[in-house]
């Protein structure tokens, strides 16, 4: 089996990555099993292996990302694959056709758009009425009440 092995700075999330050249080929064959979907590969020291994070199994079209290779006694690589679901399955990714349902901006107060987070604004205000014989205290003392509000215009009035 063909394994090219490269050196990407893409980001995981990305479907589409840019392999370029490879770094390393190579043709390997497997001592035991393995699994395609996590591959593990014990491979003779190189220091351009050593230097990728991305391999590719050409004949069977399969991408993997590693961590950087672990050095075991021998002077051994060892790499454990991770599948790239992505990438193997990008074809399919790219050929999906989708309706956009939720197309909510945030400058809509119309519309109730429940991933948008809550905006909060927390006004506080202590009044100070004077007694009043309608409202209380014939003391002459003043009164503190509290008034709550829940919702109100968008501005906090």
């Amino acid at each position: 089996m063909t394994v090219n092995f490269y050196k990407i700075s893409d980001d995981f999330r990305v479907v589409n990555k840019t392999l370029g050249t490879p770094i390393k080929t190579l043709s390997i064959d497997f001592l035991a099993s393995t699994s395609l979907s996590n591959p593990e590969l014990i491979l003779s020291y190189d220091s351009d292996i050593a230097s990728c994070n991305y391999m590719k199994f050409v004949e069977v079209e399969k991408h993997y990302f590693f961590p950087q290779p672990t050095l075991s006694p021998g002077g051994r690589l060892l790499i454990f694959g991770t599948d790239d679901v992505l990438m193997n399955n990008r074809e399919k990714i790219l050929d999906l056709h989708a309706y956009v349902t939720r197309s909510e901006s945030s400058g809509n107060d119309l519309m109730v758009d429940g991933k948008r987070p809550v905006q909060v604004n927390r006004h506080c205000k202590t009044l100070a009425f004077n007694a009043h014989p309608f409202i209380g205290d014939d003391q002459g003392s003043i009164i503190n009440y509290t008034l709550t509000v829940i919702g109100g215009h968008k501005n906090g009035t």
